[in-house]
């Protein structure tokens, strides 16, 4: 079976600790308002958005909090995910995906991915219309039966 561990690991070399390059302005979740010009401009740390943040903090995050955010915070996003003091859940990928349920870590990792930089529904949308299975933006017993058997 997939493990966490092993895509969070992977995923934190690519994403790495803080950034908020003058030339990533343009990305909405660099914004603590989740549109460009829209709240605090206090980047990304770990893979985790100003705006993710905020939702998890409860007010804007500042450059200083996004700066010092520990890692355990994306682990904890990117697995279980977090109910929000406006009572959103947001996050859980992995366990949305049902990841510790796929078989195959390369493809449990890339679609963690997916649903990372686009959403689970969308991830998992894209996954069953590139396969020509029913789409249904969720990981039902059938596709995940059909994806434990590539």
């Amino acid at each position: 079976m997939a493990n966490y561990d092993i895509w969070f690991t992977n995923r934190m070399q690519i994403e790495g600790p803080h950034s908020a390059r003058e030339d990533e302005k343009s990305d909405d979740g660099n914004w603590t308002g989740g549109q460009q010009g829209v709240g605090l401009y206090s980047g990304t740390t770990w893979g985790v958005t100003a705006f993710e943040y905020s939702k998890i903090l409860g007010h804007p995050a500042t450059l200083k909090e996004m700066e010092d955010m520990p890692q355990d915070v994306a682990h904890k996003l990117f697995k279980e995910g977090y109910d929000c003091p406006g009572g959103e859940h947001i996050g859980g990928y992995w366990d949305e995906l049902r990841g510790d349920e796929i078989i195959n870590q390369d493809l449990a990792g890339e679609m963690c991915d997916a649903c990372v930089n686009m959403g689970e529904t969308t991830g998992i949308d894209i996954m069953q219309q590139e396969n020509g299975w029913p789409v249904t933006g969720k990981m039902d017993d059938y596709t995940l039966n059909k994806i434990n058997l590539k």
